[in-house]
C-alpha cells in the first residue's frame, strides 16, 4: 500500500543521503512526500518537506530549497511550533547562503523565540550552530558567532553524551 511504499522512500532516501547520493536521495523523499500527502498529518508532511528541502540545499539547488521551505514553514504555522522553528532556521541558513541576511536573521529570530530552552534543547543547540557558522561568520561578525557557540556548548555541557556530533561541531 502507499502508507508503507512512502515510508520504504522514505527509508530509501535517508540511506542515499548517508551515502553523499544526493540525486537519488532527493527523489526517493519527494516521490515519499507525495505518497505521503495522500494519508498523513499535515505536521509529518512539513518534516518531510523540511528534509527535502535539506536535501535541495546540500544539492546545490538553493532557490528551491527556499521554496521547499516555504511550504514547510507554512504547514509549521498551523500545526507546530517545534516545526516551525526547524524550519525557520533550516531555512536562515540557505539564505544567509544566499546573501539575504536580512531574512535569515528574521528566521533565526523568530525561531529563538518559539524555542524553550529546556524543552528544546537539541534545536536550541543547531539554532545556534547555525547562527554562528552560516549567519554571524559569513558576517564576519565574530564576537556573536563566540557567544553562539559558547551558548551551544554551555547546553551540550549539560549533558555531553547526548549531543557527540553536535560537540564535534564546535
Amino acid at each position: 500500500n502507499n502508507y508503507r511504499l512512502a515510508l520504504a522512500l522514505e527509508a530509501i532516501g535517508f540511506v542515499y543521503y548517508g551515502q553523499r547520493n544526493l540525486d537519488n536521495a532527493l527523489e526517493a523523499m519527494q516521490r515519499s512526500v507525495a505518497l505521503s500527502r495522500d494519508f498523513s498529518t499535515p505536521v509529518n508532511i512539513g518534516f518531510a518537506q523540511n528534509n527535502v528541502a535539506f536535501i535541495e540545499f546540500e544539492a546545490g539547488r538553493a532557490e528551491d530549497a527556499l521554496k521547499t521551505f516555504d511550504e514547510a514553514v507554512a504547514l509549521g504555522r498551523t500545526t507546530s511550533r517545534n516545526l516551525l522553528a526547524i524550519t525557520l532556521y533550516n531555512q536562515a541558513a540557505v539564505y544567509a547562503y544566499l546573501g539575504q541576511f536580512p531574512a535569515a536573521r528574521a528566521n533565526l529570530n523568530e525561531a529563538l523565540e518559539l524555542l524553550d530552552p529546556i524543552q528544546h534543547s537539541r534545536q536550541m543547540i543547531e539554532l545556534n550552530l547555525y547562527w554562528g557558522y552560516d549567519f554571524s561568520s559569513a558576517l564576519k561578525d565574530w564576537a556573536d558567532a563566540r557567544m553562539r557557540f559558547q551558548t551551544a556548548k554551555e547546553i551540550i555541557d549539560r549533558q555531553p553524551e547526548y549531543y557527540p556530533e553536535e560537540r564535534a561541531r564546535l
